[in-house]
């Protein structure tokens, strides 16, 4: 999120107008926030994350937030995003020629 957008712009930068724009303000958290997975051919990966909470009031924001975020998981290279919804997580895809889709693979409640 730190790394430079295409227009020049960090992603964490553009992150954030977006949300303010759409959803009237988020929540964030950072610091020891740590995710663990497994990369294809079983290889365990772990990173720092940072935790948004974002108020969504209709299944159309809803979609706008997952859309968006299929396009950055392909910006910035990733395959997934994890979301949660009313403690239900999914991975969100990255996009693939501009389309976006909300995996419920490995859906579970917590």
């Amino acid at each position: 999120m730190k790394s430079q957008s295409p227009r020049g712009e960090p992603f964490a930068n553009e992150f954030h107008q977006f949300l303010v724009n759409e959803f009237g303000g988020y929540t964030a958290a950072s610091g020891n926030i740590t995710g663990y997975w497994v990369r294809p051919k079983g290889r365990e990966e772990c990173n720092e994350h940072r935790e948004y909470q974002i108020a969504i009031s209709s299944e159309q924001e809803l979609n706008t937030l997952t859309g968006h975020l299929s396009g950055l998981a392909s910006a910035l290279g990733e395959q997934t995003i994890f979301c949660t919804v009313q403690g239900v997580a999914f991975l969100i895809a990255a996009s693939k020629l501009g389309t976006s889709s909300r995996s419920s693979r490995k859906a579970r409640r917590k």
